[in-house]
């Protein structure tokens, strides 16, 4: 009997270190949970600040854009103009196919990548010269 109460005594004993040992890993993953959420939680708010900052960024760039379009609106408008004004004097001046001529040769040599003026003014000097 006594040999009975004993073994009952250690299981007893072995079942309550069980649950202490249990008890101390449940106790150190809820910290860990704990300290993984409150981490968690400051990157979100991290990424949230970045993300206002991103929009408020791009709200002023996309402002930015717009201002910077508008003040050039003016000046394509004025090249325009003077382009179209150069065009119908030129065409005036040497005729309509040889302006169209010079015209397809700038457009050629722009896609060449070489300097069209000179190269077209030469093209041109020497037609009207021949």
């Amino acid at each position: 009997m006594q040999a009975e109460g004993r073994i009952k005594e250690d299981r007893i004993t072995d079942l309550q270190e069980i649950l202490k040992t249990q008890q101390a890993e449940t106790d150190k993953a809820r910290e860990e949970l704990t300290s993984a959420l409150s981490i968690t939680e400051q990157l979100k708010e991290g990424f949230e600040k970045e993300r206002t900052d991103w929009a408020t960024e791009k709200a002023a760039l996309t402002k930015r854009a717009e201002n910077a379009e508008a003040a050039l609106k003016p000046v394509v408008d004025e090249l325009t103009a003077v382009q179209r004004q150069i065009h119908s004097m030129t065409a005036a001046i040497f005729g309509k196919l040889l302006v169209t001529s010079v015209i397809n040769l700038n457009l050629l040599y722009r896609k060449s990548g070489l300097r069209p003026f000179q190269s077209c003014c030469r093209h041109t000097y020497w037609a009207l010269r021949k």
